[in-house]
């Protein structure tokens, strides 16, 4: 994400030869502008009021990009560079995507998502004009490499005066290379947990909060049952329960009769494994420590009771990056 910016060579100023840009500035441009596809994500005004605990990692947002943003002078004058690059990490699900938008919101930034697939298939289809290349394109082995290489290039290659910033999302941290975590790359690596009870219990008040519900509904029992699912499951459980109302509604409606009582839904939610769960821990002890901010974020004990061995429920429903903002 980032702020809009005009990228121009002077070629004459008058009077010569300083040049200041001011609002007032009048600029002619000669010769035809190099146009950039940069695809903007509209997103909704999501704040991080909308988003359910997490208050440790909404704190180290703020901390390392909204507040430089904000009291820029601070950091001026004390010599501080901008972090450019974090790392978010976690289970499907718990709000890594959520976060990001909702920071761009707080900063007043644009939002640009560009998943993996899409960097390859532009740098794949480049190289793949020449049989050359193509036979190149062989050896993955080789090819990733490049590919890596090119990216880091790219990472070191952002103006420290430019106010773009790199935050990566994955469930799969320990398979990264590990250059990406040097100084100035993605060297903040932050730790987003799946919720614990307290968290799933906020995450059904902001879900359930435009519903009417009823008295007998006990939000504190049904955060405690829904021990080790993330919040983009409690919040598709919300609107599961949401439409069975509206489909009795209509049918009451359609038949002319009394209201009745709602009928019962399953679900079956998706459940991170033990050994998932003991994974991010050992890569937050590797990292996080030397490379990441190191808060005191838990490593959530709720989900103790899953089965040693990681034999855990695993549900049906696969989440995109686009499928919920929980992702």
């Amino acid at each position: 994400m980032g702020t809009s910016a005009v990228e121009f060579k002077v070629i004459e100023a008058e009077p010569s030869p300083h040049c200041i840009v001011a609002p007032e500035t009048v600029i002619d441009c000669e010769g035809k502008p190099i146009k950039r596809e940069i695809k903007e994500t509209f997103i909704d005004e999501i704040s991080f009021d909308d988003i359910g605990g997490l208050n440790n990692v909404k704190r180290v947002l703020k901390e390392f990009i909204q507040y430089p943003i904000e009291y820029q002078d601070f950091y001026q004058k004390l010599g501080m560079a901008f972090t450019r690059g974090m790392l978010l990490y976690g289970a499907t699900g718990c709000g890594k995507t959520m976060l990001v938008k909702a920071l761009a919101n707080e900063c007043d930034m644009n939002f640009i998502s560009i998943k993996c697939p899409e960097l390859f298939s532009s740098s794949i289809d480049d190289v793949g004009e020449s049989k050359r290349a193509n036979n190149y394109m062989t050896d993955a082995n080789v090819s990733t490499d490049r590919f890596i290489n090119q990216l880091l290039t790219e990472l070191d290659d952002i103006s420290a005066k430019t106010k773009v910033f790199i935050i990566g999302e994955t469930n799969r941290p320990d398979i990264i290379d590990h250059n990406f975590f040097r100084q100035g790359h993605l060297d903040q690596i932050v730790y987003v947990p799946l919720p614990n009870e307290q968290s799933r219990e906020a995450i059904l008040k902001i879900a359930l909060r435009k519903w009417p519900l009823s008295k007998d509904v006990d939000l504190k029992y049904l955060a405690r049952v829904l021990n080790g699912v993330s919040g983009a499951d409690v919040i598709e459980i919300c609107q599961r329960a949401c439409k069975a109302v509206i489909h009795e509604l209509i049918e009451n409606k359609r038949k002319n009769e009394m209201l009745k009582p709602v009928p019962r839904f399953e679900y079956d939610p998706f459940i991170a494994s033990g050994n998932d769960i003991r994974r991010y821990e050992e890569f937050a002890r590797m990292w996080q420590p030397s490379y990441g901010y190191y808060s005191s974020i838990h490593m959530i004990n709720d989900t103790q009771n899953i089965k040693e061995g990681g034999d855990a429920k695993q549900g049906s429903t696969i989440y995109t990056d686009d499928d919920d903002l929980y992702a």
